[in-house]
């Protein structure tokens, strides 16, 4: 259209113009049968393929996907008493956007569309007719996109016991080995460490009255980054998790499973370079940064789980379930698992 001598291209362009007093909306997904999810992601990826869509994950409005039959002509069936009844004949889905939220906090437009009756009386009479349909003609990274007035946090570092400075210096020297962190002394965001134990299976003991209390074992501790006041000063990722329910129906029945766990999944992806400094925490052998994603950040679950979909799009709801960095796959067959 831009090519075109004398058009604007912006003429062809939609707007969306909200009301003053709207209020955004984001809703969160709908439930879709086996048989719905197909037919979302064989769209989906026709639509990514062809530059229509794009993977967004901070936006103030989101609306959630439905799907509807489309309907064929006209077919008679028989019912249970015998009769003749004429009914619709289901030929596939459509996908449909639930925009009501969104249309209803629109400016509405006021160009008037033809009248079909008048457009009826032009074409009657003719001799030949030609009906047209209009055709609708990953390296993945970490972001932290901040709201707009929103207040940078340093906070100072927690007060730990000494074997919990053991740990975090181990961590720490650990992570530094690996590339996934390094020194920083002059960032706007500081969130404090703590340490939190890992808990194992369930053991009894005897309490002073003699009597037996289960308790969970301690195995371990594991180091937290505290970045509660970061997490909400952050734009939310809206990227949908799969329902477990679901998962577990596709899973049931199969013979052979085998259960993966990524191994430092999230650290895989890397940060935004720009971003990085937001991750910096404090403990007592100075602040960090992490050059990959930590556990702790909010959209931290929606990133991996984006990632990983891109990467096992073919395989996923085949014979792979994917939950952010637990991976299961199953199959009638040792081979075929």
């Amino acid at each position: 259209m831009a090519d075109l001598k004398g058009i604007s291209p912006t003429i062809c362009m939609h707007k969306i113009m909200l009301e003053e007093c709207h209020s955004n909306s984001v809703e969160p997904q709908r439930r879709l049968n086996p048989a719905m999810m197909k037919v979302v992601m064989k769209e989906i990826i026709k639509r990514l393929d062809a530059g229509v869509i794009y993977p967004i994950s901070d936006s103030s409005w989101v609306s959630h996907v439905q799907c509807v039959p489309k309907k064929g002509g006209i077919t008679v069936v028989t019912n249970d008493e015998n009769e003749l009844l004429p009914i619709r004949t289901v030929t596939g889905w459509r996908i449909c956007m639930d925009y009501r939220k969104l249309n209803k906090a629109t400016k509405k437009d006021h160009f008037p569309l033809p009248f079909i009756d008048q457009m009826m009386d032009r074409l009657a009479g003719k001799e030949f007719y030609c009906f047209l349909d209009g055709y609708s003609g990953y390296n993945q990274m970490h972001k932290i996109t901040l709201e707009e007035c929103h207040s940078n946090s340093v906070e100072p570092q927690r007060r730990l016991n000494p074997a919990m400075m053991k740990v975090v210096m181990k961590e720490n020297i650990k992570r530094l080995d690996a590339g996934v962190i390094y020194p920083i002394s002059d960032s706007s965001w500081v969130s404090p460490v703590q340490c939190v134990p890992k808990k194992g299976g369930i053991t009894v003991v005897t309490n002073d009255e003699n009597e037996l209390l289960p308790i969970r074992t301690v195995t371990g501790w594991r180091i937290c980054m505290d970045y509660r006041k970061l997490n909400k000063a952050t734009k939310k990722d809206h990227f949908p998790l799969p329902f477990i329910d679901q998962m577990l129906d596709r899973l049931a029945g199969k013979e052979f499973y085998c259960f993966l766990d990524g191994y430092s999944g999230y650290n895989q992806i890397a940060i935004a370079p720009e971003d990085q400094e937001k991750t910096t925490f404090t403990c007592p052998y100075g602040t960090y940064a992490f050059r990959r994603m930590p556990f702790g950040l909010c959209n931290a679950p929606a990133t991996f789980q984006r990632c990983m979909l891109a990467i096992f799009s073919d395989m996923v709801e085949e014979y792979l379930e994917v939950f952010m960095e637990d991976f299961s796959v199953s199959g009638e067959t040792f081979d075929s698992c």
